[in-house]
């Protein structure tokens, strides 16, 4: 039977009496050390060769697994856990797991370990842990990771979150709080009802000798008990140490001097275990990429450098600082591999989907790879049948995927939770929806972006597209805008986004500014809310597309009103009849959504050379109606590559003028949102509401990726009721090489 909760204190000796263990262990460790370097295997000058050239082997892709796949098995075996989320990496740029063996809070662990509490509790969410299960069939989690890094020749890192409070509340309070705890008090920062100003008050105090014995003894048993190629001290997790930080404050040199003293027993230990098993431990830590606020929170990381106690670094996890080239920079004057730690974003909206996205990843990957770093740490991604991990571990796989920069994928938020003036840290300048900033009249506003693509070599056609996110913005033309030196035109709204088209040449291959600049005469002072640089690709195989003269229209608050499209919408068919298929409804369109108006046709039976359509809207808000007929690409003009398309679109005084209100018609390869094909292209043109009380006259594009949102051209402004001739002129290349419109 499982132990409960209830009862597995009473049941695990080895949990009750931990001080036994750690004391045994200690003593043995003390004996090791005054072992004769002639006892070990191979010298220690021999371990720092072969030291020096692990460190130093490429790490492309690191993969920290929590560990929390424990609790999600659907069998209590090694299959099953390993098809939680890891099987799915095998193969893929991935050649480093650095898996963490739960250690929410201090000391309390999946792996058999006789120092530590063994966390076996199936009590609330933790109700599949199968960590128990393992053990009793001869293994455990850390064994299971050991042996699959070995079958798919992946180096595998033990990870132990240094200070992890999970545990200070909610079923992790109640089913996984440490033994240790319970009967240590005093070690806490805090209590249940007297927290510390930073941190939570679960976390351990380091300034206690018996908590750094304990972080000591626990980092000894895995180097002696696995073969593991690493391991790493996880400060992000969380990044509280001392009183002297957690009570409003900083830490002393006492404090980062006792930090460092346990940097270097535990690079002794790894040595001499190294020593004697002939393979090397590498020692690698996850740190803020600001070592003044490291130092701040206890951690010299330059000192640590300089006594040469580390081999890996990564920097950045719940907040970033800096850019990632002075992390580079600093390591890398100490010969120490640096990694751009990758964390998922906590940001709320279409902020957080766009930076959680393929797209947001890749961008981030590349500015990092763009910036010198060694490579790629992703933290908290654990879908590992993802495309990911065959793109962000190189530059090359990266360079033709869609990508979206932003000034900041984690957000700055946690900084002013994370130590007194916490913002003050930070030197990259960041807007987001999190972190808003006002432009007034007259006031100019920079940003930087690393990017990594070049466009300045062959390759698939690219575009650049910047995207800003802006509120009490009056007139798009109150603001000017330059990359790079270069004034940007063209710029136009599409709700609260204002986009500009760029030129690839504009956009360097690394830092790139973005000069903002609110005309003196602007009536409002604006809030850039975002600034987003999206790269869309287009291949140099068009397959043939089934394109349809498609007609959308949106539905406006007051469905009573109704908007239509009128008129003759093709003019004189275009030589070889490009336009063949009857009418059809759209998808998710129903019959009663449209219907014929005055022009001599039936319903049943309209012409493909003419005809109307009128919407009706009774349906919910928000919801989009269209109709189609087929669109040949077979008759285009092979020899000049050109089509003309003329249409005339009427619409009334009953149009509705609210933003989002839109009749347009044009060319779509598919319906949007349709799964069977892998992108939609289209051109559509008609009429949307302003929001101002006027109707503009629109043209509206999509280009390779349904993800990438509609661009929206206004063609003119507060026109007049009426029937309107639009005419298109598309290119197409009949190879297939290319296709503009």
């Amino acid at each position: 039977m499982r132990k409960s909760h209830g009862d597995r204190r009473q049941t695990n000796t080895r949990q009750r009496n931990w001080l036994i263990g750690l004391a045994i262990l200690m003593a043995a460790w003390s004996i090791l050390l005054q072992e004769n370097s002639a006892a070990a295997a191979i010298t220690l000058q021999q371990l720092v060769e072969q030291r020096e050239v692990a460190t130093h082997r490429q790490r492309n892709l690191i993969y920290n697994n929590d560990g929390a796949d424990v609790l999600y098995g659907s069998s209590h075996t090694p299959a099953g856990l390993l098809a939680v989320r890891t099987n799915g990496v095998a193969g893929t740029q991935v050649d480093t797991i650095n898996y963490t063996t739960r250690s929410s809070g201090f000391g309390l662990f999946t792996h058999n370990t006789q120092v530590g509490e063994i966390f076996t509790s199936t009590g609330g969410v933790y109700y599949n842990n199968m960590t128990q299960d393992l053990i009793d069939q001869g293994t455990d989690v850390l064994e299971v990771m050991v042996d699959f890094a070995r079958d798919n020749d992946i180096e595998i890192f033990w990870s132990m979150r240094m200070n992890d409070t999970h545990d200070a509340g909610g079923d992790s309070g109640t089913y996984a709080f440490p033994q240790l705890k319970v009967e240590h008090p005093e070690w806490l920062m805090g209590t249940k009802t007297s927290h510390p100003s930073f941190g939570d008050w679960s976390a351990v105090d380091y300034g206690v000798q018996e908590v750094r014995d304990l972080a000591l003894a626990y980092f000894t048993e895995v180097s002696q008990n696995y073969d593991i190629d690493g391991i790493e001290l996880d400060f992000f997790r969380y990044p509280f140490f001392f009183r002297s930080h957690t009570s409003v404050g900083t830490a002393t040199d006492a404090d980062r001097e006792k930090m460092t003293q346990l940097l270097r027993d535990i690079r002794t230990m790894t040595e001499q275990v190294g020593m004697q098993r002939e393979k090397p431990i590498l020692v690698s830590i996850r740190v803020p990429d600001s070592v003044e606020l490291a130092s701040d929170i206890g951690l010299d990381i330059t000192q640590w450098m300089e006594e040469d106690l580390i081999d890996t670094m990564t920097v950045s996890g719940l907040y970033r600082t800096k850019h990632w080239e002075e992390s580079v920079t600093l390591g890398h004057q100490y010969d120490v591999p640096v990694y751009a730690g990758l964390s998922e974003s906590r940001m709320a909206g279409d902020a957080g989907t766009l930076r959680n996205s393929i797209e947001g990843y890749s961008a981030r990957a590349s500015g990092a790879w763009q910036e010198g770093v060694d490579g790629i740490y992703m933290f908290n991604y654990f879908n590992d049948n993802s495309e990911l991990w065959n793109i962000v571990g190189s530059p090359e796989t990266l360079a033709a995927k869609p990508k979206a920069y932003t000034t900041g994928a984690r957000g700055v938020g946690f900084l002013s939770s994370a130590i007194v003036g916490g913002l003050n840290y930070l030197q990259r300048t960041v807007v987001s929806p999190e972190r808003v900033m006002l432009i007034s009249p007259g006031q100019t506003r920079t940003f930087q972006l690393s990017v990594g693509d070049d466009f300045s070599a062959p390759g698939p056609d690219g575009r650049f597209r910047l995207r800003l996110q802006m509120a009490d913005l009056a007139d798009v033309g109150d603001m000017e805008v330059r990359l790079n030196n270069q004034i940007l035109t063209g710029g136009f709204t599409s709700g609260s986004y204002v986009d500009y088209l760029i030129d690839p040449s504009l956009v360097n291959q690394g830092w790139n500014d973005f000069v903002l600049n609110l005309n003196p005469s602007a009536s409002l002072t604006a809030t850039i809310q975002d600034l987003q640089l999206l790269v869309t690709l287009r291949p140099h195989v068009t397959p043939d597309p089934i394109v349809w003269d498609s007609f959308e229209v949106g539905n406006p608050p007051d469905a009573s009103l109704g908007q239509y499209s009128q008129g003759n919408l093709v003019g004189t068919a275009p030589a070889r009849g490009l336009f063949e298929g009857p009418w059809a409804k759209g998808s998710g369109t129903v019959d009663a959504a449209f219907e014929v108006v005055e022009s001599g046709l039936t319903f049943d039976n309209i012409d493909a050379r003419g005809g109307a359509v009128k919407f009706q809207h009774n349906a919910a808000a928000g919801e989009t109606y269209s109709v189609k007929r087929e669109f040949s690409r077979d008759a285009l003009n092979e020899d000049d590559g050109l089509v003309y398309l003329r249409g005339l679109m009427s619409f009334d005084e009953n149009f509705n003028t609210s933003l989002g209100s839109q009749a347009l018609t044009g060319l779509l390869n598919a319906e949007e949102g349709d799964a069977s094909v892998p992108w939609t292209i289209g051109v559509q043109w008609g009429f949307q509401g302003n929001g101002a009380g006027g109707v503009d006259a629109v043209l509206r594009a999509r280009d390779n990726n349904p993800e990438v949102t509609v661009e929206n051209f206004v063609l003119a402004s507060n026109i007049d009721p009426g029937t309107h001739l639009f005419v298109m002129k598309v290119e197409i290349d009949p190879t297939g090489s290319s296709t503009d419109r």
